[in-house]
C-alpha cells in the first residue's frame, strides 16, 4: 500500500512530491521497494498508488506520449486520463469494454512545471485539481488531516510535507520504508 503526498508551495515557486517506498502484498508481506515514481524528462513529477501493472502501463503511456506531460490546464490532465483509458482497454485488463465508467485500482498524483497545481487522476479516470496539496494511496486521510494541521500551525511546503509523511508513517500500518521526496521549480 502507498501514501503519496503532492504540496504547492508557491511562497518558492515550488512543487514537492512524496511517497513511501514500502510495497504490501495483502494484509501480511511487506518488504522496501524502489522507488514509486515514474521516470519523465525532470519537468514533471508522477507517482501511482496502487497496481503496479497499472502504474508499468501508465508509464508505458507517457514514454510513447511525453508530450502529453506539457499540461496547463485540468483539461489537459482529463487528456491524459483519456489516453491513459484508452491504453488501458487496448491492453485486456479488466472489463472496461463492458463498463461506461470501470474502476481500476490506482491513483496517480501528477504536477508539472507549468502549473502552480496539484492534479490527481483517480481510478474512475476522473480528474482533481488542487491548488494547495492532494495525498492519494490507503494512508490519504492520515496526510490530509496532517497537512491541514500543519498550515493551521503555519508550517508549510517541504517542511509540510515531511512531516506529513512520518505522521502517515505512524499512525498507518501499510505506509513506511523511506519517505522519497522529489521537487520542481514553477516557470510560470
Amino acid at each position: 500500500m502507498t501514501i503519496a503526498i503532492g504540496v504547492v508551495d508557491p511562497l518558492h515557486g515550488k512543487i514537492y512530491v512524496a511517497a513511501d517506498t514500502l510495497v504490501t502484498y495483502g494484509s501480511e508481506l511487506k518488504r522496501h521497494a524502489g522507488s514509486k515514481f515514474l521516470e519523465t524528462d525532470g519537468t514533471c513529477l508522477v507517482v501511482g498508488a496502487g497496481s503496479v501493472r497499472l502504474s508499468q502501463i501508465f508509464n508505458l503511456l507517457i514514454r510513447d506520449q511525453p508530450e502529453l506531460l506539457q499540461f496547463k490546464t485540468e483539461l489537459d490532465v482529463v487528456a491524459i486520463a483519456d489516453a491513459f483509458y484508452e491504453k488501458i482497454s487496448a491492453s485486456g485488463i479488466g472489463d472496461a469494454e463492458n463498463n461506461d465508467t470501470p474502476n481500476h485500482e490506482f491513483e496517480f498524483i501528477i504536477a508539472n512545471n507549468l502549473t502552480k497545481k496539484v492534479y490527481v487522476i483517480e481510478g474512475d479516470y476522473s480528474v482533481e485539481e488542487f491548488n494547495n496539496f492532494a495525498c492519494v494511496g490507503s494512508g490519504f486521510i492520515h496526510g490530509q488531516a496532517a497537512l491541514q494541521t500543519l498550515a493551521n500551525l503555519g508550517i508549510h511546503g517541504k517542511e509540510a510535507l515531511n512531516h506529513a509523511m512520518k505522521t502517515v508513517f505512524a499512525l498507518h500500518p501499510h505506509c513506511g520504508g523511506e519517505v522519497e521526496i522529489r521537487e520542481l521549480t514553477v516557470t510560470t
